[in-house]
């Protein structure tokens, strides 16, 4: 895991593969990225693929706040600039396909 800090807060994220048309993986409520694994390996052979924990889940770190699904999206929009990348095909799983809309980082 890679980790990135926002506010105090540590953001766990893997970023993997090479070449353009990246992805973003969203993962549900209760998960963490590795629940996308199958999609992360498969995806990172032929794109540059994101796969973050959202901030209470998995390696990230467990605030004293709320979080809603508009944190959330802003989360991954700050790494995503963070990291210099592009737009990217979102793939959101249950509610990480709620998040996926308020990044505002899909590709065209």
């Amino acid at each position: 895991m890679i980790y990135e800090t926002l506010d105090g807060v540590k953001l766990a994220y893997r970023d993997i593969g090479d070449g353009t048309d990246p992805f973003t993986l969203i993962h549900g409520w209760a998960c963490e990225h590795s629940f996308l694994m199958s999609q992360l390996k498969h995806l990172s052979q032929y794109y540059p693929v994101l796969a973050i924990d959202l901030c209470r889940h998995g390696a990230s770190d467990v605030p004293d706040r709320e979080y809603m699904l508009a944190e959330f999206a802003d989360d991954i929009r700050w790494l995503s600039t963070t990291l210099n990348l592009p737009p990217a095909v979102i793939v959101g799983h249950s509610r990480g396909g709620a998040v996926a809309p308020r990044t505002g980082r899909f590709a065209s």
